[in-house]
């Protein structure tokens, strides 16, 4: 998702899409390389110009993506 298009990594066009949608919360799962991930959304402008839209949730030690979100459940 890091992944460069035009200059732009291209989680920037998902995002940016789905907010051209109007979402409000953006729950982003991670597997690999979870920490580039968290990072570049930390630095991004994203959290600078809005705070609460992305939730960064790390995975590395599931097995499927409903391990995933049986751990998202527990956290809420």
């Amino acid at each position: 998702c890091l992944w460069p298009v035009d200059g732009k990594p291209l989680l920037d066009y998902t995002i940016h899409t789905l907010l051209r949608s109007g979402i409000q919360e953006i729950i982003l799962i991670a597997v690999s390389h979870s920490y580039e991930i968290r990072s570049y959304i930390m630095n991004s402008q994203w959290t600078r110009n809005h705070p609460k839209l992305i939730r960064f949730m790390s995975c590395t030690k599931a097995r499927s993506l409903g391990d995933c979100l049986k751990d998202l459940e527990q956290e809420n």
